[in-house]
């Protein structure tokens, strides 16, 4: 088995320099180290890295926006995303784009070298700050979203971009009523409750979620 090559990638140089140490400690080639959304996204294309450990704060261009990419243009590198903390919405999208493995910042070094071991291994790894509960919760969420419709994952983006329903209508080249249909069959697959700002409220929780529903959409 080859060598595997990682790129480094976080906003902050002090956490970088104690990963770096680290893995070098334990002999990993790092191919790159940078600080930057873009910068990250341009090395995975050009040189595509057997595992990307990336920050999900990445100033100007964000880790879901860098995998969503990278797999777009058939980019086989593995991801591993650090959390910032164990907000359940990070951890809902990097499964939706199928993120190889999660770690939080404050997770030990053990733990992250133990995590991107298993995953150029083949094995999903996540880190021991979620509960099995919120692992439950977010399979049940994304069980959900896979009943959407192309059409009803582009009504919940424009929810997300303040549109009424009759700009989306326009948008979308149908009735206003259509659109509220499909607002309507939204809540039931995401079986939410039917009160008028159900849905709205269910977007703004998941922004993140929501702008990964949408090709070429980001927030």
């Amino acid at each position: 088995m080859e060598q595997p090559i990682l790129l480094l990638a976080h906003r902050y140089e002090v956490y970088l320099n104690g990963l770096i140490y680290g893995l070098e400690s334990e002999n990993y080639e790092i191919g790159k180290v940078v600080r930057s959304g873009i910068d990250a996204l341009h090395y995975v294309i050009e040189k595509r890295p057997t595992l990307a450990i990336l920050d999900t704060e990445l100033p100007v261009l964000s880790a879901f926006d860098i995998i969503k990419t990278a797999t777009e243009k058939g980019v086989k590198t593995k991801f591993v995303l650090i959390f910032p903390d164990a907000q359940q919405e990070y951890l809902v999208v990097s499964r939706s784009l199928n993120a190889a493995g999660t770690v939080l910042v404050s997770d030990s070094f053990d733990a992250i070298s133990r995590c991107i071991d298993n995953v150029i291994k083949g094995i999903t790894c996540f880190s021991s700050g979620f509960s099995n509960n919120s692992m439950m919760s977010i399979d049940t969420t994304l069980s959900y979203i896979d009943l959407l419709s192309e059409t009803e994952r582009q009504i919940l983006f424009f929810i997300g971009k303040e549109k009424n329903s009759v700009q989306m209508a326009e948008m979308l080249g149908t009735s206003k009523r259509t659109v509220e249909k499909h607002r309507s069959n939204i809540i039931a697959k995401l079986k939410l409750d039917k009160k008028t700002n159900s849905l709205v409220h269910w977007v703004y929780k998941n922004r993140k979620l929501v702008s990964t529903l949408h090709d070429g959409a980001t927030y």
